[in-house]
């Protein structure tokens, strides 16, 4: 029966999910099911009512989500290992991605004296307010090469900056 495959936790909310099945006419859940020989794996159920025989039935189609939950846990561990690395670096530090700002560490908002929640709602047109004049158009065309890929990127380069007071930086 779906409650002898069900993980013992698991077990007692066989009876909530088909009703659920039956009042709504699908369901979709994570679990996780004991196979053959007693490993205990996570799965994914997609079922639905549907008639079988002339009989009120649910079929239920369930997937190996092993290898899914391995690389979420991966990626957990790299998102937290990027956030230690970046929020301890003494370099300031801000990621665009698809003309958004989707990462700016502390030491990047001290840098240019910009509270660093208001910096990630910036677009990259409003960072320029942080860079000189005479670096400008310079840094705004490494922005577009980095984000279409070209391979003729400049990677490391100084730039007259500009603080939220509106005191020039040094090329740095």
């Amino acid at each position: 029966t779906p409650r002898d495959l069900n993980a013992p936790e698991y077990a007692d909310l066989v009876a909530s999910r088909v009703l659920e099945v039956k009042e709504k006419g699908f369901g979709f859940f994570e679990t996780e099911h004991k196979t053959k020989n007693g490993r205990i794996i996570p799965v994914e159920i997609s079922s639905r009512s549907i008639q079988y025989e002339n009989k009120p039935s649910i079929l239920s189609i369930v997937r190996d989500i092993s290898e899914r939950h391995i690389a979420e846990k991966k990626l957990r561990e790299s998102e937290e290992n990027f956030r230690t690395i970046t929020e301890d670096s003494h370099l300031a530090i801000t990621i665009l991605q698809d003309d958004l700002v989707v990462y700016t560490n502390q030491q990047m908002a001290d840098m240019f004296g910009y509270d660093r929640e208001e910096m990630l709602t910036w677009t990259p047109k409003e960072y320029a307010k942080t860079v000189a004049e005479d670096s400008l158009e310079f840094v705004m065309e490494q922005v577009r090469k980095k984000q279409t890929g070209d391979p003729d990127v400049t990677r490391h380069y100084p730039i007259h900056s500009i603080k939220s007071s509106s005191r020039l930086y040094p090329k740095v």
